[in-house]
């Protein structure tokens, strides 16, 4: 069972399912009765997607010492079984979508599936550039919350979160790269620091961190009348996560240790906004 749960990694699952509860939050008139099937959904449907992703890249994963202890690589699952169970949440993901969001919610759910499990697991191992192209499924979420919630396109609102989450996945990539670019390097897949010296590639990774805290900064300029003070809470976090940016900024020799800490740094101010951001709406329909 725990295999299974590992499979699914559900910090993972639980991060895409709190974006498309949010981006439901932010949908006129939002009650709070509607964010719960689209978050539950999406939560499947990104388990099997992650799930999907381990038997993929099941021989890489046991060439890497961080990665060689999950369930497929250490023997603790059959590939056939993953992929079995990567099936079946794909499936009560997309199921539950099209029962309680309509199909273009399902039609949404399906299309990150693919970018994810079709073009961007596949592209990892042919262009150190993926991450990129890869960061587009984190906006997926989001707007299939607000497209259930709203039976129709989303508002501004939830639009610029999905814009935010896309500002905050590559950075999320490039952070995680730089602390184990020597074992991507050992399994095959081809790095940014092969291109580029490590310094270089740091600072253009602050860059694009201190760009997700100012996308973060602007979230609640798009919230409807009747938002509250709470939003702007924003401010803090983001004040936490440009100051873990410029400190990426001074060379170092070891740039792996500040990456680790400004990679935790970065997914705590993910968290932290969206529960922020819900936090709010929850006061308002008080």
């Amino acid at each position: 069972m725990m295999a299974l749960l590992e499979l699914f990694k559900p910090r993972i699952a639980l991060l895409a399912a709190l974006t498309a509860a949010v981006g439901a939050a932010l949908t006129p008139p939002g009650p709070a009765a509607s964010i719960l099937p689209p978050a539950v959904a999406v939560f499947a449907l990104a388990a099997g997607a992650c799930a999907l992703n381990q038997y993929q890249e099941r021989r890489a994963d046991a060439a890497m010492p961080r990665t060689a202890r999950r369930p497929i690589p250490s023997g603790r699952l059959r590939p056939a079984v993953a992929l079995g169970a990567a099936g079946v949440a794909i499936a009560a993901g997309t199921g539950a979508l099209a029962v309680f969001g309509g199909m273009p919610s399902a039609a949404l759910g399906l299309l990150a599936v693919l970018w994810y499990n079709g073009l961007y697991t596949p592209l990892k191992c042919r262009s150190a550039w993926a991450a990129i192209p890869g960061a587009l499924v984190g906006a997926v979420p989001p707007l299939i919350g607000g497209w259930a919630a709203a039976d129709g396109p989303p508002p501004p609102a939830v639009w610029a979160l999905a814009g935010f989450m896309v500002m905050w996945q590559v950075p999320h990539f490039w952070l995680l790269l730089l602390a184990h670019a020597d074992e991507y390097r050992r399994a095959g897949f081809p790095v940014l620091t092969e291109r580029f010296q490590p310094g270089r590639l740091v600072r253009v990774t602050a860059a694009w961190t201190l760009a997700a805290a100012v996308t973060g900064l602007v979230l609640p300029l798009y919230l409807d009348p009747g938002w509250s003070w709470i939003a702007w809470l924003i401010l803090l976090p983001a004040a936490g996560l440009s100051l873990a940016a410029v400190r990426l900024l001074p060379p170092s020799d070891r740039p792996d240790g500040l990456c680790r800490r400004a990679f935790g740094t970065i997914n705590g101010f993910a968290v932290l906004t969206l529960a922020l951001l819900l936090l709010d709406r929850a006061l308002v329909w008080r």
